[in-house]
C-alpha cells in the first residue's frame, strides 16, 4: 500500500437500509400515511406525486426526475419481486378501474 492510500479518506457506509427502515418505522416524528391511489404533476425542474386516500389528498411529495426515476424503478423491482414469488400477476390500478366500468361488473346484489 502507497503512503497516498493510506491517507485517503474512508468513506463511512452510514446504517444499512433494514437499518433506516426499522428507524422511520419507529420514530413517531415521521409521518405514516397510507394511500391507495395518486397524481402525478410534472414541472420543468421536478415533480410532484400526489397521495390520495379514497380521493382524498393526504401528501404531497416533491421530487426531481432523477428521484422519481430512481423510485421507479425500485419499485418495479419489488413489485416483479413479489409477482415472481406468489406466481400472481399484480393488477394496476387503470386495469381495476377498466374491469369495473365493464358492462358485465354488477356490484348490486341479486333480489330474489
Amino acid at each position: 500500500m502507497t503512503s497516498e492510500e493510506n491517507t485517503k479518506p474512508q468513506l463511512d457506509p452510514g446504517p444499512t437500509q433494514e437499518e433506516r427502515i426499522k428507524g422511520a418505522l419507529r420514530d413517531p416524528a415521521v409521518p405514516k400515511l397510507y394511500g391507495n391511489g395518486f397524481v402525478v404533476r410534472i414541472s420543468s425542474s421536478d415533480l410532484s406525486l400526489i397521495l390520495e386516500n379514497s380521493g382524498n389528498s393526504v401528501a404531497v411529495i416533491s421530487m426531481s426526475y432523477t428521484l422519481a426515476k430512481t423510485l421507479a424503478q425500485k419499485l418495479g423491482t419489488v413489485v416483479a419481486e413479489l409477482e415472481a414469488r406468489t406466481g400472481r400477476e399484480m393488477l394496476t390500478t387503470d386495469q381495476v378501474n377498466t374491469a369495473l366500468q365493464s358492462a358485465e361488473f354488477n356490484h348490486e346484489p341479486e333480489s330474489n
